[in-house]
């Protein structure tokens, strides 16, 4: 996102989250002037309280980050339909290869936007094969079960000569046919599986009840459609690993990103609390494919660790 804002032409400017892990309006008031745009990220699907930060954001354009929230809802809307456009990723929930699609809720802005498409370049035959070929390999290394054994390993190496997760391409290009195909494909079954995906979720909600661990609720008037879960711990490098040798996958998730928006992007520090919850945040198996019997061994291994 930091990147796509400079390619654009402007300079990111980073607001503080809440403790629903997006945008809180409050700190948004206080670092609202010059700003020519909002960009609100429904993280982990968590839809953003878009109507406060509209509110606060008044004529400036709102753009929904929707990477994560494919489905999620906000107040019977469905996050992406809020804000005057919205962004959506192919790779993430949907995992349907890469790119991504954008969506333009308001009209005022479809003429820029469609002049804009016509300068993109429409993929070859080549181009084709190689964004396929890129999207197995990510998929073959970065997934279970290589991912553990050798995969991570190996795509790491890999990256720099291929862009395994395409994070240095800023060239873009009209839509590849293959990505609307496999598109086209799993958006048919994917309400089922966000459905799986919720009840999951719920699960382990219930059997984490009752410990010291820090998990939101699912906000009031939303719909949330877990895309993650993600659960605030004392000690996490010791909690991940006491996880992981108990046979339970998790993540830190943004543990580098003040640091990284520090050090490239002229963070200035000023996002506290965005700052605590980078250093204690984890997140851990909800995917619904998972059994009850792999939920309750998720639960139990979590609640016997003695550094959360």
């Amino acid at each position: 996102m930091f990147d796509a804002i400079i390619n654009a032409g402007h300079i990111p400017r980073f607001i503080d989250i809440n403790n629903n892990y997006t945008m809180d309006p409050e700190d948004l008031k206080s670092k609202i002037e010059d700003l020519s745009a909002v960009v609100v990220i429904h993280t982990f699907g968590r839809p953003a309280d878009v109507d406060a930060i509209k509110k606060v954001a008044g004529k400036i354009p709102i753009i929904e980050d929707c990477s994560h929230s494919l489905l999620s809802e906000y107040k019977g809307k469905i996050t992406g339909t809020i804000g005057d456009m919205a962004i959506f990723s192919l790779a993430k929930y949907l995992s349907a290869g890469g790119g991504g699609l954008l969506i333009v809720n308001n009209r005022s802005f479809t003429e820029s936007i469609q002049e804009e498409m016509k300068t993109l370049r429409e993929p070859s035959a080549l181009d084709e094969i190689q964004h396929t070929t890129t999207a197995y390999m990510r998929s073959f290394f970065y997934h279970k079960p290589w991912f553990g054994l050798f995969g991570l390993p190996i795509g790491l190496m890999l990256e720099n000569k291929v862009d395994l997760m395409t994070k240095k391409s800023s060239r873009m290009t009209a839509g590849y046919k293959t990505y609307t195909d496999i598109t086209s494909k799993k958006l048919s079954s994917f309400k089922s599986k966000v459905e799986m995906q919720r009840k999951n979720s719920f699960f382990l909600l219930d059997k984490l009840k009752d410990s010291s661990l820090i998990i939101p609720p699912e906000e009031k008037n939303t719909y949330c459609n877990y895309y993650l879960f993600p659960l605030r711990v004392n000690n996490r490098d010791k909690t991940c690993e006491y996880l992981r040798s108990n046979g339970v996958d998790t993540t830190k998730l943004f543990s580098q990103t003040p640091a990284v928006a520090k050090a490239i992007y002229d963070y200035k520090g000023d996002c506290p609390n965005t700052e605590e919850i980078a250093k204690s945040i984890i997140t851990i198996p909800n995917h619904y494919v998972l059994k009850k019997k792999e939920l309750e061994k998720v639960a139990g291994v979590i609640a016997s660790c003695p550094y959360i």
